[in-house]
């Protein structure tokens, strides 16, 4: 299988979207938006420090891409779960956005799980480099939170005013949670953590 990009940054983009061609992947390609669901994901939050322990890189990177894996699966369901809902009425469409919003909640829940058991890569400055990983899959997930508002605001009395406003908020969050999640493409900076994506295993698709 041919690669859009390397390190890290493929992974995300494959989590997030159908491939390197899907629009969401040139989204997440850019510079990471200042959306509205971003900005209020920007808020530190205090988390537990990453095991203290050390481990290797290859390691650490089959360990993130089976949890990445795993979470592009989940992602990828839970879309097409909701686009067929708002295929529908109103009342399944706004179903649908809640039930994504709350498999997505639980899906980067999981990622984080995974992350934080992967423990600090053997990087120079791999405890920076663990906290930053965590943090940037928390904020992304909180993201979330400024979508179920917003889908929970929405007026089912027009469908075609309804729909609309559904898709937009689609849209939007799509956007920003894929800005989000572009933070981690940051860490390939270090050639050695780029390198242990691009050849590690676990990595490898197809």
């Amino acid at each position: 299988m041919g690669r859009c990009t390397a390190g890290i940054a493929l992974l995300v983009l494959l989590a997030g979207t159908a491939g390197c061609g899907d629009p969401l992947a040139r989204v997440a390609a850019r510079p990471t938006p200042t959306g509205q669901a971003v900005r209020a994901s920007a808020v530190a939050v205090a988390q537990p420090a990453p095991t203290e322990r050390k481990v290797g890189l290859d390691a650490y990177a089959n360990l993130m891409c089976a949890g990445l894996g795993r979470f592009s699966s989940d992602v990828a369901a839970a879309r097409q779960r909701r686009a067929a809902a708002l295929a529908g009425p109103p009342a399944a469409g706004r179903a649908g956005l809640t039930a994504y919003y709350n498999a997505l909640d639980t899906a980067f829940g999981q990622l984080l799980v995974v992350s934080r058991s992967a423990g600090i890569p053997d990087l120079r400055n791999g405890a920076a480099v663990a906290a930053g990983v965590n943090k940037t899959i928390t904020q992304a997930q909180q993201a979330g939170g400024t979508y179920r508002s917003r889908v929970r605001g929405l007026t089912e009395a027009h469908e075609k005013s309804f729909r609309a406003d559904a898709e937009r908020i689609a849209h939007d969050s799509d956007h920003d949670l894929a800005g989000a999640m572009h933070g981690l493409a940051r860490f390939d900076a270090d050639p050695a953590f780029r390198a242990a994506f691009d050849h590690a295993r676990g990595c490898r698709r197809g």
